[in-house]
């Protein structure tokens, strides 16, 4: 009978001490996320993840190129896409990047990319435009250049449609997701 009060005193400690809801935060309880403004319009994506590659870039030099694309979808549309891009001559490393223009350049080349899906079709692709002035700087505070690794930053930049030139300003961009 003894055990009835310390049985009964168990449950209302248990019952006051509730859980603390998840933290609506991205990046949180080992959530992944990826969001930024768009022209100001804050755009999330669901389940982004990383991707690296390794391309010998010519067979006389040896030359290497490394990539990593994270990529994600965002939430409530069809199928929309941010994408950010980047790639060098050696494996990326924590720090700063910024677009050059080329892509295929040794010393490192950052991108920002989004497209507009509709009923399956892209019908706007934005992206870098060195002629337009764009510009995209990806800042990573943790990255594990490996399968499994993680990888966490924040991005900004000018990014412009491929067709019509139309200008998209890129603010407060943040990621945290691992690579494949």
């Amino acid at each position: 009978m003894k055990q009835l009060p310390f049985f009964i005193l168990l449950i209302s400690l248990f019952s006051a001490c509730k859980k603390d809801p998840i933290d609506s935060n991205p990046g949180t309880n080992g959530q992944t996320y990826m969001s930024a403004k768009l022209n100001g319009d804050l755009v999330k994506t669901w389940s982004p993840s990383g991707l690296i590659m390794k391309a010998e870039i010519s067979a006389q030099t040896k030359d290497t190129l490394y990539s990593l694309l994270i990529s994600g979808i965002e939430t409530g549309s069809n199928f929309n896409q941010l994408k950010l891009g980047l790639g060098r001559g050696i494996p990326p490393e924590i720090g700063a990047y910024t677009d050059k223009g080329d892509c295929m350049a040794l010393e490192g080349c950052a991108g920002i990319y989004y497209e507009v899906v509709k009923n399956g079709n892209t019908v706007k692709d934005y992206g870098s435009n060195p002629t337009l002035g764009s510009a995209a700087n990806i800042n990573f505070s943790i990255l594990e250049f490996k399968s499994k690794g993680r990888v966490k930053g924040s991005f900004s930049g000018v990014i412009f449609e491929k067709d019509t030139d139309e200008r998209m300003e890129v603010t407060e961009g943040e990621f945290d997701t691992y690579i494949q």
